[in-house]
This record gives C-alpha cells, sequence and structure tokens, in this order.
C-alpha cells in the first residue's frame, strides 16, 4: 500500500508510528484457540514461517464464522466506529487493543478476549 502521489510504503510509516495518527483503518484475520499454550505454540510456528497464517487458521482455528477463509475478519476502523458487526466474531476490547499496538502489515500480535485466545494478522493499514 502507497499513500496516494508518493512512493512510501505505508508499512514504513505506521513502523515508525510516525502514520498513527493518520491511520484510519486496519484489515485484520484471526485464529482462535481455547487455551494460551496452544496460541502461543502457534504463534512460534507463524513466526518461522513453518506454515503459512491462512492455511493454519483453515486448519484449527475455533472460530467458525471465518475458519474457512483462512480468518479473514476484514476492515476494522480505528476510531472503533461500526465495527459492532464485530463483536461475535472479535469482542471490544481485543479489537481496542489491537489497535492500540503499533503494527505494520504482516505483523501477528497475540490478545485474549472473552471467546478465547487470538492471534491477530495485521494484514493491511488505510491512511
Amino acid at each position: 500500500p502507497v499513500i496516494r502521489g508518493t512512493t512510501t510504503d505505508s508499512r514504513e510509516i505506521i513502523a515508525t508510528g510516525a502514520g498513527r495518527q493518520h491511520l484510519t483503518a486496519v484489515r485484520l484475520s484471526h485464529i482462535l484457540f481455547a487455551t494460551e499454550e496452544l496460541a502461543q505454540t502457534s504463534l512460534l510456528k507463524l513466526k518461522s514461517s513453518a506454515i503459512p497464517f491462512e492455511e493454519l487458521a483453515k486448519q484449527i482455528s475455533n472460530c467458525a464464522e471465518t475458519r474457512d477463509d483462512g480468518g479473514q475478519i476484514g476492515w476494522i476502523s480505528v476510531l472503533g466506529d461500526n465495527n459492532e458487526h464485530l463483536d461475535l466474531i472479535f469482542p471490544k476490547a481485543a479489537r481496542e487493543k489491537t489497535v492500540q499496538i503499533t503494527t505494520k502489515p504482516g505483523d501477528i500480535i497475540f490478545v485474549e478476549s472473552t471467546r478465547g485466545f487470538h492471534l491477530v494478522q495485521v494484514v493491511d493499514c488505510m491512511l
């Protein structure tokens, strides 16, 4: 993703924190786990590139709503507006934790919610 009219990669802007104030939305995928231990073990496998995120989501995610789509949640507003439709899939507290962490596309983070333990991949960002 590139800011219109420039050749600056938005991943660089987000990674440095310089563009956080301009970030409007992030596109996310997730894998839902019942236990923290399984989530942490899976995170290590993902970080070592042993398996692609989408494949792991299809194989073991406890989220029936997103499993078949490789864990795709879709775009969420950073401001928290109009995300209520995601409450059953990815609860509000987990969304808020996810957008508060400085991340860039490709990053995978761990968050806990009332549904369980999520590994969340930042797929893209919108400035």
